[in-house]
């Protein structure tokens, strides 16, 4: 077998709050101020499985977890202009 890696870069423009988000809360990401062109998410849990994915412009977005999130710890993978970031965050009761 070959193992694989996959590495993002923690992205220092890349901002997500409340961090721990309540699993009836939405997820507000505050990209940096130069980014205004689309990007596309997705959400990872900790097993790499996908939770949620969609894209958004602008550089504030609400992003609502999906109803059947469970408590734990997840990543937000931002794809933009080929760039790759992503942000760890918490989600709890």
């Amino acid at each position: 077998t070959c193992p694989i890696e996959l590495g993002f870069e923690q992205a220092e423009e890349l901002q997500v709050y409340p961090n721990p988000v309540r699993k009836t809360e939405s997820l507000n990401v505050v990209l940096d101020s130069k980014t205004d062109y689309e990007n596309s998410y997705i959400i990872y849990n900790v097993l790499g499985q996908v939770v949620s994915k969609g894209s958004f412009n602008g550089n504030r977005k609400e992003l609502n977890l999906p109803t059947t999130i469970t408590t734990g710890s997840y990543f937000l993978v931002l794809k933009s202009e080929g760039k790759h970031q992503s942000v760890q965050f918490i989600v709890r009761e």
